[in-house]
Protein backbone atom coordinates (compact mmCIF):
# COMPACT_ATOMS: atom_id res chain seq x y z
CA UNK A 1 0.00 0.00 0.00
CA UNK A 2 1.45 3.39 -1.15
CA UNK A 3 1.79 6.09 1.73
CA UNK A 4 -0.20 9.08 1.41
CA UNK A 5 1.41 12.26 2.43
CA UNK A 6 -0.96 13.72 3.11
CA UNK A 7 -1.29 11.73 6.36
CA UNK A 8 1.29 12.17 9.43
CA UNK A 9 1.99 10.00 12.71
CA UNK A 10 2.24 12.42 15.38
CA UNK A 11 2.70 10.09 18.15
CA UNK A 12 4.25 13.00 20.47
CA UNK A 13 2.67 15.84 19.51
CA UNK A 14 0.75 17.95 21.83
CA UNK A 15 -2.90 18.37 20.22
CA UNK A 16 -5.39 20.94 21.07
CA UNK A 17 -9.07 20.12 21.36
CA UNK A 18 -11.41 22.21 19.43
CA UNK A 19 -13.00 24.96 21.69
CA UNK A 20 -16.31 23.69 20.43
CA UNK A 21 -15.76 20.27 21.88
CA UNK A 22 -17.79 20.29 25.67
CA UNK A 23 -16.81 17.62 28.45
CA UNK A 24 -17.98 15.00 26.34
CA UNK A 25 -16.16 15.55 23.20
CA UNK A 26 -18.97 15.07 20.16
CA UNK A 27 -17.90 15.72 16.61
CA UNK A 28 -14.72 17.53 17.37
CA UNK A 29 -11.44 18.08 15.89
CA UNK A 30 -7.93 18.16 17.62
CA UNK A 31 -5.87 20.41 16.34
CA UNK A 32 -1.11 20.18 16.44
CA UNK A 33 1.76 22.07 14.40
CA UNK A 34 5.08 21.30 14.05
CA UNK A 35 8.49 23.27 13.12
CA UNK A 36 8.17 22.19 9.73
CA UNK A 37 5.12 24.68 8.93
CA UNK A 38 2.25 21.68 8.90
CA UNK A 39 -0.68 21.34 10.97
CA UNK A 40 -1.69 18.08 12.22
CA UNK A 41 -5.60 17.89 11.82
CA UNK A 42 -7.29 14.25 13.62
CA UNK A 43 -10.66 13.14 14.81
CA UNK A 44 -10.86 13.54 18.68
CA UNK A 45 -12.85 10.47 18.78
CA UNK A 46 -9.67 8.35 16.45
CA UNK A 47 -6.82 9.92 18.28
CA UNK A 48 -4.95 6.40 17.14
CA UNK A 49 -5.25 6.96 13.83
CA UNK A 50 -2.94 9.23 11.64
CA UNK A 51 -3.21 12.80 10.93
CA UNK A 52 -4.33 14.81 7.94
CA UNK A 53 -1.61 17.38 7.38
CA UNK A 54 -2.36 20.80 6.15
CA UNK A 55 0.19 23.54 5.39
CA UNK A 56 0.10 26.45 8.47
CA UNK A 57 -0.80 29.40 5.82
CA UNK A 58 -3.70 26.56 4.73
CA UNK A 59 -5.25 25.66 8.12
CA UNK A 60 -4.62 29.64 9.16
CA UNK A 61 -7.04 30.46 6.15
CA UNK A 62 -9.63 28.06 6.57
CA UNK A 63 -9.51 28.97 10.46
CA UNK A 64 -10.35 32.85 9.14
CA UNK A 65 -13.08 31.76 6.90
CA UNK A 66 -14.56 29.84 9.64
CA UNK A 67 -14.44 33.23 12.05
CA UNK A 68 -16.20 35.17 9.10
CA UNK A 69 -18.77 32.19 7.64
CA UNK A 70 -19.38 29.93 10.50
CA UNK A 71 -22.68 31.51 12.10
CA UNK A 72 -24.11 30.72 8.26
CA UNK A 73 -23.11 27.44 8.39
Amino acid sequence: MERDERCLDLPDSEWRRSSWSGVEGGNCVEVTSKPTGVAGVRDSKSPARRAVAVSAHGWSSFLEWLKAEGARL
